[in-house]
């Protein structure tokens, strides 16, 4: 049983690598299975382990994150078609008995695949930034290693060359010591060129330090940013962050009293005390621990009881630094939705989450019911909010919303896939039908995952 790795974007695209061995791992270092020269891929970036039948990708703490499908991923399983991400480089994963002639089994040495031999092969590979390093560039390197060897050797059969024969004396040319004396024709210009290039040896650098260097970020910790849609886009906390707030990230906004639900996504958190959440100066929940990759989006839905309805209201994330430690954390893609509630009645939310299991049991019937669904259980939740306490059917609404969003969450994901693997194929009347059928998933035009639908399918049938 094995699996393969095909190049689908990036340097050597189209390119197969096959594996027979349980555990398989991939990063920029020599001593990888895998072994791709590219800055933007870890060291040590990920791995993939045979579980049984399958196969689970497993990203080894890498710098830039491990993606499958366009979502970041730390642990997943895969399965065939599935598109692994990393640096600017995309991998197409299929599980596969049927090998080529070349595979990378337990008993294969690595260092014959890809660990150089030598230091002059060594260094000479570290300088090729490229996806990927074959049998082929090794073999090459080899050959121009042995070209290199002295003809004196080669002629005497690889053993010991024979011993140089002794210089001979240079015959006097009266020529040549007639003119000897005569003034140096080079010599000017190397008086021009040689100050000229000691200058040049001392601006260089300096020039390349005005550059690069950058003067050390502001702390920003005790500014509050405003919610808006500008801030999804930007990165909060200590190390390679957009806005530098090592110390917390404090975020604030006038509230309406209704129900609040902020989004965000971590990243860097090690310890499950690192990161705490403080809504108005209290402490709610901690930031769950990701490595040093971003995790995935996360929901936390803010308890009413703590807002401050028209008034402005502060949700910061707080860091607890340990002694000696240099905190390197981030938060990113933060938003927040805030929505007005209804008059509340637990008669008409009991009408609304009927309605809900309805379409539910219905949803193979019309694609759309698991839309509407998603919006009857949403309508159930928003009447029975401000009733206190909350009834038993408030739990299962929230449970059950959050289980018909994810259930349409992967069959956007799955559509897409599709469509794309389609429209690279070439067959683009077949992306097109999955696209339609996919808006039929989410018939609102206002729905956001409608609208990308939309918008791949203009691009799929280019201008009118």
């Amino acid at each position: 049983m094995g699996f393969r790795l095909t190049v689908t974007r990036g340097k050597s695209e189209g390119k197969e690598f096959s594996f027979t061995k349980a555990r398989v791992r991939v990063g920029r270092n020599h001593d990888n299975d895998l072994v791709l020269y590219d800055l933007n891929v870890s060291r040590h970036h990920f791995e993939i382990v045979r579980d049984g039948s399958h196969y689970l990708l497993k990203d080894c703490g890498s710098q830039n994150g491990t993606r499958v499908n366009d979502s970041p991923a730390v642990d997943a399983p895969l399965k065939d078609g599935d598109r692994i991400q990393l640096g600017g480089l995309e991998f197409e994963f299929t599980g596969s008995d049927t090998q080529p002639h070349f595979t990378m089994d337990d008993d294969t040495e690595r260092a014959e695949l890809f660990a150089p031999q030598s230091p002059e092969q060594r260094a000479r590979l570290e300088e090729i930034r490229t996806s990927a390093v074959s049998l082929k560039q090794l073999r090459e390197l080899k050959e121009r290693q042995d070209s290199a060897t002295p003809a004196v050797a080669r002629r005497n059969g690889g053993g010991k060359a024979a011993a140089p024969e002794p210089p001979k004396s240079p015959t006097r040319n009266p020529l040549l010591e007639t003119h000897k004396n005569l003034p140096d024709p080079s010599l000017r210009r190397r008086r021009i060129l040689y100050p000229l290039a000691g200058l040049a040896a001392f601006a260089v650098p300096v020039v390349g330090f005005l550059v690069l260097y950058k003067p050390k970020a502001q702390n920003l910790s005790d500014k509050k940013f405003a919610i808006t849609q500008d801030l999804e886009a930007k990165s909060f906390g200590a190390g390679r962050v957009d806005v530098p707030t090592p110390e917390r990230a404090q975020f604030a906004w006038l509230s309406n009293g209704g129900r609040a639900v902020v989004h965000f996504t971590a990243g860097g958190i090690e310890r499950e005390d690192e990161i705490a959440i403080v809504l108005n100066g209290e402490p709610i929940v901690n930031v769950p621990v990701t490595g040093q990759a971003w995790g995935g989006e996360i929901e936390l839905k803010l308890d009413r009881k703590r807002l401050k309805a028209g008034q402005e209201n502060v949700l910061a994330f707080v860091h607890k630094a340990l002694p000696g430690e240099a905190p390197r954390w981030g938060i990113r893609g933060v938003s927040l939705s805030e929505i007005a509630l209804p008059e509340a009645s637990l008669d008409r939310a009991l009408v609304a989450l009927k309605k809900a299991d309805e379409d539910v049991q219905n949803k193979k019937i019309a694609l759309g019911n698991l839309a509407s669904a998603e919006d009857s259980y949403r309508q159930a939740i928003l009447l029975m909010e401000a009733l206190d306490p909350h009834p038993p059917q408030y739990a299962r609404a929230e449970a059950q919303l959050k289980a018909v969003q994810l259930e349409l969450k992967e069959i956007l994901q799955s559509k897409l896939f599709l469509a794309e693997k389609a429209k690279k194929l070439g067959q683009l009347q077949e992306a097109e039908s999955v696209l339609k059928e996919l808006q039929l998933f989410f018939p609102k035009v206002d729905d956001p995952r409608r609208q990308q639908i939309d918008e791949r399918l203009s691009a799929l049938r280019g201008p009118l």
